[in-house]
């Protein structure tokens, strides 16, 4: 725990780029992975003490969620530091908007 980011998940802290490695395809057998059509991004309402506290767990983990589900889900063909720069754009806008976003890290 940090006192940028407070948050973790129930192994420990989850921090952004660790999500970007996510594979949704590991451990689905090869005749299968056609019928996965989606994915989805879980929150324990238990561990939630507000919007606030979601929006911070959120974002930016889901920006890189989304870019996994949206595009081949290969950790080895996706482009981190490419991804990174979108990502701070993103985060900029949300915090525009007034959503309690995480730094990027």
């Amino acid at each position: 725990m940090t006192a940028e980011d407070p948050y973790q998940y129930f192994g420990g802290m989850l921090p952004f780029a660790r999500v970007y490695q996510f594979d949704p395809l590991a451990g689905v057998e090869a005749s299968a992975r056609p019928h996965v059509v989606g994915g989805q991004c879980c929150n324990w309402t238990s561990h939630t003490l507000n919007r606030f506290d979601l929006e911070w767990k959120l974002w930016p983990r889901g920006f890189a969620l989304a870019e996994i589900l949206w595009t081949y889900p290969d950790p080895a063909k996706r482009d981190f530091a490419e991804f990174s720069a979108r990502a701070a754009e993103y985060r900029r806008r949300l915090i525009g908007a007034h959503v309690n976003c995480a730094p990027l890290k």
